[in-house]
């Protein structure tokens, strides 16, 4: 019987404290914090940076096709004018 007290007693006590610790941290969550936009800031050029090195990325890739795609082309030819 203890132990059904202790662990609802806990439950109760983590709920609590949850709704708290939720609510302290939405109120510094908002648009106007800048804090926040800055995050968002960093967050964004973050984004910008990573789109950029994958399309350079796949450029290279695109010049690796051509090179393979020229290379089996001069592969077939018998002989070069």
């Amino acid at each position: 019987m203890t132990i059904f007290f202790s662990t609802a007693s806990v439950i109760i006590v983590e709920q609590h404290r949850l709704a708290l610790h939720q609510s302290r941290l939405a109120e510094s969550v908002n648009p106007y914090n800048p804090v926040y936009q800055n995050t968002i800031a960093s967050i964004s050029r973050s984004i910008a940076q990573q789109a950029s090195l994958l399309a350079s990325l796949d450029g290279f890739y695109f010049l690796i096709g051509v090179a393979i795609c020229g290379g089996l082309f001069a592969a077939r030819q018998k002989q070069i004018d």
